[in-house]
C-alpha cells in the first residue's frame, strides 16, 4: 500500500486532497481518461473514445504540439506503473487536470495490455520529433477504445468524488447529472448535488 512508503508524505502534499481518489487508481490498477461532461455525454453516444480528430474541443492533450495528436492516439493517465518518486515530479499535472477535466473513465490495466503504450516507451520518439507529453503518467492507446471496457466512471470536485459503475441503471442515473452539469456553473451544480 502507498501510504507504507516513506515519501507518502511529500506526495500526499502534492495531491490537494484527491489522496483517496489516488490510492483508488493505484490499488486497484486502474487507468483513466480525464474528460468533460459534455465530452463524455459524446462517447457515450457513440460508445467508445476516439482519437480527437477536432471533433471535441481541444485541450492541453489534444494540441497540435502533442505527442498524442501527432501519433491519433488516445492520452490516458497511468497513475499504477511510475514508481513513487516519478509521480511526486508530476502529480501537480495530474491534480490540474482532474480539477480541470473532472469525469475520469476508468479501465483495468490487464485488460488493456495488449495495446497501450506506456510512457517509457514513446518517450525517446517525442524528444526527437519535438512534441510535447506528460513526464511518467500519460500512456497511449493508439485505437478507438470501446467504453464497454471501462470498469467505472468517476464525478470528481475539489478532492471528493463520486463513482459509477459501468452498468447501464448507473449510466442512466450518471446521464441525468451530466445534463445539468454540461451548462451550469460547477461549483454550484456539486454543492446542490453532493
Amino acid at each position: 500500500m502507498i501510504k507504507k512508503h516513506p515519501l507518502y508524505n511529500k506526495m500526499k502534499n502534492g495531491l490537494c486532497g484527491y489522496e483517496q481518489l489516488f490510492d483508488l487508481f493505484r490499488e486497484n490498477k486502474l487507468i483513466h481518461h480525464a474528460t468533460n461532461a459534455a465530452n463524455l455525454l459524446k462517447i457515450l453516444e457513440c460508445d467508445e473514445i476516439k482519437y480527437n480528430d477536432g471533433s471535441f474541443k481541444d485541450s492541453y492533450l489534444q494540441s497540435k504540439d502533442c505527442y498524442a495528436k501527432y501519433k491519433k492516439c488516445i492520452s490516458l493517465f497511468d497513475l499504477v506503473t511510475p514508481s513513487i518518486e516519478q509521480l511526486i515530479q508530476v502529480i501537480d499535472i495530474w491534480v490540474s487536470f482532474v480539477a480541470k477535466n473532472n469525469i475520469l473513465i476508468c479501465f483495468d490495466l490487464k485488460k488493456l495490455s495488449d495495446n497501450i503504450i506506456l510512457n517509457d516507451k514513446f518517450r525517446n520518439d517525442a524528444t526527437k520529433n519535438k512534441k510535447m507529453r506528460i513526464g511518467y503518467i500519460e500512456a497511449l492507446y493508439p485505437i478507438p477504445l470501446d467504453i464497454k471496457l471501462a470498469k467505472s466512471f468517476i464525478v470528481a470536485n475539489n478532492g471528493g468524488y463520486k463513482e459509477y459503475l459501468n452498468e447501464s441503471k448507473e449510466i442512466d442515473q450518471l446521464k441525468k447529472i451530466l445534463y445539468p452539469l454540461k451548462t451550469k456553473n460547477k461549483i454550484e451544480f456539486f454543492k446542490s448535488n453532493y
